[in-house]
């Protein structure tokens, strides 16, 4: 840990000790050349039936691997010490029904708070634009007689883009417009989502 604390902030050196409390207490004083694959996966299990989540009992599983790799006992076991899977096998997302997302819009249709969320959802659903890609939107970007949206500006080459605007996304376009236009928000430099 000297080695650790020399290289290491004061707070991640007080979690890489919290990390070593169980490995700690499982192991007891065995000296780390006799600490073999069944004690990590004793420890990994312990950690388990615990309860914890397998991203915390992969933090543990690191810290310990650090702290044997330093005593130049690792190589041996590596082979045989595997992490937990950290994906719980749940699907990321669901997608909407038609009656659901139908819903959705009706909701957010109805309060006059909402409008511009409401758009730019309209616009998200019916172009697959990104919250980067609508945030840097100016009204230059968007040709209402084309039924276009130029993405100008993205992280990639891929993200730079011409999308068609669809009935929905049109919709969504003309409130947009209509609300910069009474605030006098509406020439070509300014923003489509102006704070």
């Amino acid at each position: 840990m000297q080695k650790a604390a020399t290289r290491l902030r004061p707070n991640s050196l007080k979690k890489e000790l919290s990390f070593l409390m169980r490995p700690r207490k499982s192991f007891g004083r065995v000296p780390c050349e006799r600490i073999t694959a069944m004690h990590i996966q004793e420890l990994q299990a312990g950690m388990k039936n615990d309860g914890c989540k397998a991203t915390y009992n992969n933090l543990v599983l690191g810290a310990t691997r650090r702290v044997l790799r330093f005593a130049k006992t690792w190589r041996r076991i590596r082979d045989e010490v595997t992490r937990l899977s950290e994906r719980d096998n749940k699907p990321v997302a669901r997608v909407l029904q038609a009656d659901e997302k139908k819903r959705l819009f009706a909701v957010a249709r109805s309060n006059p708070n909402w409008t511009t969320v409401y758009a730019a959802a309209l616009i998200a659903a019916s172009t697959s634009s990104r919250a980067a890609d609508l945030r840097s939107l100016r009204w230059s970007d968007i040709d209402l007689f084309e039924k276009v949206m130029t993405i100008p500006d993205s992280k990639s080459e891929a993200g730079k883009r011409r999308i068609p605007l669809n009935a929905d996304a049109m919709l969504a376009c003309g409130i947009l417009l209509d609300r910069a236009t009474k605030l006098g928000i509406a020439g070509s430099e300014c923003y489509v989502f102006a704070a």
